[in-house]
């Protein structure tokens, strides 16, 4: 998989069971000032929800859903789809309970909770909303002998639509108003927790023909929920999209976090072994090693699946 999403995805895929809050952000959600303090904190935070979206979400719901659906589990926890009648046969809706899918001898996924599927045609590339109810995605990793894992909670409504040139499991996804945590875990233990609620908020992923690099970018507006998170909102636009071209690093792209009263981080990356972080004005380069430690804030560098 090529080097953008170690940096856009330095983790693996995952989620969990419990009832989430469906709700939008309050009206008087407020802003996050940005400054010199969290500004970097808040950047990676945008990177590190880019992540959970590209790969952990949408990769999860097309792949065990829709590309390779689980029709069956190596436990004793069950799934159930529904189809289109007729040919195309497409998922309209599947439940999981805690079903086990074995992805190697040492690594395991459990799925859990509800999801409903509505196509826009029936073209087999039709963008598609999809509505999830407490979708559980649960990666565990036995590694010498203890279990790292990562768990992602979905509850909300996305619309994804498959990359014309890769096709599904990669998607871009839009329109996305959920809440979304994650939980990483060592031998059952949490020890980092984050949750984010999603409004108007869109993963854009792209496929360069000619070179075979990706872009990948985030837009609109992340609320931080999460008791150990700042609480309130930032903005957030990337424009053009952050590419590469095989490398650990993007080598092109801007991404720009905006708090309150304008104030703003922005990350512009003109190669792949250095780029600037700006905020509020104030610019300082970044190395490749210290961008992808930013972009993954929990160091929690987790099998991807």
């Amino acid at each position: 998989m090529p080097g953008l999403v170690v940096l856009l995805a330095a983790c693996g895929g995952d989620h969990d069971h419990r009832p989430v809050d469906r709700a939008p952000p309050s009206d008087d959600a407020r802003a996050i000032a940005v400054d010199a303090q969290n500004a970097e904190v808040l950047l990676g935070e945008v990177m590190f929800v880019t992540n959970l979206m590209t790969l952990n979400v949408a990769y999860d719901l097309n792949m065990y859903s829709v590309v390779m659906p689980a029709t069956a589990c190596d436990n004793d926890g069950t799934v159930a789809r529904e189809s289109e009648p007729g040919g195309a046969g497409r998922v309209t809706a599947i439940d999981y309970e805690n079903c086990r899918i074995s992805l190697g001898p040492d690594t395991d996924l459990r799925l859990d909770g509800g999801l409903a599927f509505q196509y826009d045609s029936a073209d087999p590339a039709s963008p598609f909303q999809i509505d999830a109810t407490a979708f559980v995605s649960d990666l565990r990793e036995n590694q010498g002998g203890i279990v790292y894992g990562n768990r992602t909670r979905l509850d909300g409504t996305l619309r994804m639509t498959p990359d014309p040139i890769a096709g599904l499991p990669f998607a871009s996804v839009s329109d996305a108003g959920l809440t979304l945590a994650f939980e990483y875990l060592e031998d059952d233990q949490s020890l980092h927790t984050r949750e984010w609620q999603l409004q108007d908020f869109a993963v854009p992923f792209a496929v360069d023909l000619m070179t075979g690099g990706m872009g990948i970018g985030a837009r609109g507006r992340l609320s931080l929920t999460g008791p150990e998170q700042s609480a309130g909102f930032v903005d957030v636009d990337t424009d053009p999209l952050l590419s590469t071209s095989m490398a650990a690093c993007p080598d092109s792209g801007d991404l720009t976090v905006t708090g309150a009263e304008d104030s703003q981080v922005r990350l512009s990356v003109q190669h792949a072994d250095e780029a600037v972080i700006t905020t509020n004005g104030n610019a300082r380069l970044i190395e490749c090693g210290d961008l992808l430690d930013l972009a993954d804030p929990m160091a929690v560098l987790v099998i991807a699946h």
